[in-house]
Order: C-alpha cells, then structure tokens, then sequence
C-alpha cells in the first residue's frame, strides 16, 4: 500500500550504514517516523528533499514494519533557515518542541498550521533574543492549548468565579487559577497570613490585581494574553 502526504520535515537520524529515519508532521497523518533508505549515500535522489524544516510532498510506502519514503517533491525548501546561525537555532528548537510534545499518527490541523506559520516568521524575519524565546515559548503553549493541557484562567478552581477579578494564584498541580480568599480557606493552617505581593508560595503563583499583570514561574504574563495568545 502507498500513501502520498504533505510533510514538514522535523529531524533524520542515522540508521545503520546508509539508511536514515526521517520524522515528519503531516497534514494528512500527524507525525510519522519513516524509513528512507540509502538516504545517506553520496549519490542519494532524497538526500536534498528531506532536509529539516522543508515542506515536502512525500510518497510513501507501507512495509512490513515500518513506512518506507519512495519518494519526495520539495514544495518549501525553506533555505533561509540555514544561512544564519540564530535562525537555524531557533529553528531546531521549534522542531524538537514539536517532536517531543506530539503521538505518532495522530492528526491535528491546528498543531501543522502554527507550526508551518512559525517556520514562516522565523525565516522571513530578524528576530533579537528575547523576541525568538518568545515566540518559543508561545509556540509551546500553542502545543500545550492544542493538546488539551490547558490551564483554567477565566475561572476560579474553588469557586467557580471569575478569577481576573480581584487577587488570584495559579494552582500548578491542579491547572488553573484560584482566589486568594480561596486558598486561605482552604488551607488556613499553611498560610496564615497573606504573602508579601509577588511572592511564590510553594504550589501558587501569584498574580497581581486587575489587569496590571501576572506573576506565573516568577515571568510577568497577563492571564488573558495566554488564554488568547496568536502570532
């Protein structure tokens, strides 16, 4: 049986002598881990098509074990990423973001599309430090949002209330936010008087009132920013 999809290629990994496993996300599939053999020899049709970060129509064969690349057409070779050391970089972090926190063979159009726009921005733009972390950090919590680990903003654990409002904490075991009223009550005994504001209190991350801010692992970010974070 062969099967044709529309890959972005993450990573290779060599494979005995001249064989290489090549990770890709698919529109049609999700991530696959497939076999492309001789793609390590000088003479190699594949060995340019199957670069990371290139989009490509790939051809794929389904062997006994494993799928097996017959074949490639480069639809986005994406040669920009590898003339600059920081773009490359960044780059092979976003894939490695994308290999880690993604299952084999399960779609998700939203999880190819941020990760093909965020490809897009890296190479069409010159991003400083801080503006790549960030777009690293935004692009895995798009990975988190759309893998169903999203944390609980708009409302209070305990009380179900809306918890911009007013004091709150972030309860990291639980996934969401919390009232401070709601945590003395809970727990009087651990926290007996009110912490100094800013402050981090083993589980709890405090946020500040209104909407001045959050203080979330000890970074500034706005509660609403993260519920409804796009590039």
């Amino acid at each position: 049986m062969t099967f044709n999809v529309t890959a972005l290629i993450l990573r290779q990994e060599d494979w005995r002598e001249t064989d290489a496993w090549v990770t890709m996300y698919t529109r049609e599939r999700g991530k696959i881990e497939a076999l492309a053999k001789g793609l390590r020899k000088i003479e190699s049709k594949l060995a340019s098509h199957l670069e990371p970060f290139m989009t490509a129509e790939i051809f794929l064969a389904q062997g006994r074990h494993w799928p097996i690349v017959a074949g490639s057409i480069v639809e986005q070779a994406r040669l920009g990423l590898r003339d600059n050391f920081d773009r490359l970089s960044l780059a092979g972090a976003i894939a490695r973001l994308a290999d880690l926190m993604t299952p084999l063979e399960s779609r998700d159009d939203n999880i190819y599309d941020v990760l093909d726009e965020t490809l897009a921005i890296i190479e069409s733009n010159h991003l400083k430090q801080s503006a790549g972390e960030l777009l690293l950090h935004l692009f895995a919590w798009k990975l988190l949002v759309f893998s169903g680990y999203h944390p609980e903003l708009k409302f209070c654990l305990r009380c179900k209330r809306n918890s911009i409002i007013g004091e709150a904490y972030l309860d990291i075991r639980r996934g969401g936010a919390i009232h401070e009223s709601c945590i003395y009550r809970e727990a009087p005994r651990l926290y007996p008087a009110p912490p100094r504001r800013g402050g981090l209190h083993n589980n709890y991350a405090h946020r500040s009132g209104g909407s001045e801010g959050a203080l979330i692992h000890g970074h500034g970010v706005n509660p609403r920013c993260l519920a409804s974070s796009r590039y």
